[in-house]
């Protein structure tokens, strides 16, 4: 059994020395101390669940939002439809279609904070993304078992029994849309950049007929949107601009035997004919991440777009996926295989993008509060 592990430790450890782009020397020092250091930790290892959660640990003190523990043999994980759980002021509250129930005071017996601190232990990337995406894990179990939620509801004591089911990927549909919010403005919603041809049709489109009637503002709400495919991303930019941008640059592994040899690339973007200039205001997140995170650099970088909502995740790395032998199985890990710059030379991996303006929704309020943020800078 410790043959297992060992074995794929190794495997995990040459792929990410393969394929990392280190920083300096500095940093590829640190990473063979990390696995001096878990080398350690795997002999006293004796299940696979322990195994899988130690290297949770290790992926996270590597530190990059995209050099993760991927599908592992045993990973199933339920939790309740239509719910979510939303953190405002310290405090955790469970909604449900968007509506507010109450203050969470415990899931399954455990306080909501002690179950969010132990997930953002295990995921990496910076702080203000990891809060995010470990929210769900507060009603999240790898146990089919109903979570049992007690609330605290205008000062009553409320216990509710929720089923959890299977979890699903999004529904693409439900993530992209696109309507007139006046006769001024036009509004494009895009959960993500991972979408088919006949969606990016309907986006163009839907800017051209605006452009055609007149609309010459345009909101992007990008909030969810952990991205997918840069070229996508790509695609709606050329229509926006009507000259050749620089979109960032990335530095990226030139080669496997030299950890530290890297080279540079910048990235420019030409435009696509007819140009559709539009003014406008992209809506954001710390859910905003990856592609388009580069999609949003590369407009406020050129004074393309106001943004308005919170700071970005700060994290992109074209990862590739690499697939460990794991004894008769196998299980999958990510590695990030370059690191992205913005237009200024500041490194966007842990740093996120501040918005021009900040602004924070609140769960208690009927209006979406940073669309009509947008809306209002817009008139």
């Amino acid at each position: 059994m410790i043959e297992k592990y060992n074995e794929a430790y190794e495997s995990i450890v040459r792929a990410v020395y393969d394929n990392y782009p280190f920083f300096d020397k500095k940093e590829l020092d640190n990473f063979k101390r990390l696995v001096d250091l878990f080398n350690l930790k795997i002999s006293s290892i004796r299940t696979d669940e322990d195994f899988f959660k130690l290297l949770n640990t290790f992926f996270k003190k590597i530190g990059n939002s995209h050099t993760r523990l991927g599908k592992y043999p045993g990973r199933r994980y339920y939790k309740p439809l239509n719910y979510v759980v939303k953190e405002q002021d310290d405090k955790y509250y469970l909604l449900y279609r968007n509506n507010p129930l109450g203050e969470i005071i415990s899931v399954d017996g455990v306080p909501p904070k002690k179950i969010h601190q132990f997930a953002q232990r295990l995921v990496p990337g910076a702080s203000n993304y990891v809060n995010a995406v470990t929210l769900p894990w507060v009603l999240t179990s790898s146990s089919k078992k109903p979570a049992i939620v007690k609330l605290d509801r205008d000062n009553q004591k409320q216990t509710l029994k929720i089923i959890r089911s299977k979890i699903i990927e999004p529904n693409r549909k439900d993530q992209i849309g696109y309507r007139l919010i006046n006769k001024e403005i036009c509004y494009i919603k895009l959960g993500t950049f991972t979408y088919d041809d006949q969606d990016s049709k309907e986006i163009n489109e839907f800017l051209s007929k605006s452009k055609a009637a007149g609309i010459n503002k345009l909101i992007l709400d990008l909030r969810g949107n952990l991205g997918g495919n840069s070229r996508t991303a790509e695609k709606i930019t050329q229509r926006l601009i009507d000259k050749k941008i620089k979109a960032g640059s990335v530095a990226y592994r030139d080669g496997i035997s030299d950890p530290l040899k890297i080279r540079a690339q910048s990235r420019e973007i030409e435009p696509q004919a007819p140009s559709l200039k539009f003014k406008t205001v992209v809506i954001v997140d710390s859910y905003c991440l990856s592609s388009c995170e580069i999609f949003i650099s590369g407009l406020k970088y050129n004074g393309l777009a106001y943004l308005i909502g919170e700071k970005t995740g700060g994290g992109s790395g074209n990862p590739k996926k690499v697939t460990i032998p794991f004894g008769d199985k196998d299980f999958d890990i990510y590695i990030s295989t370059w690191r992205f710059y913005h237009n200024n030379g500041t490194e966007l991996e842990s740093r996120g993008i501040n918005p021009d303006l900040l602004v924070g929704n609140d769960i208690f309020k009927k209006q979406d509060v940073q669309l009509r943020a947008a809306i209002n800078f817009l008139k």
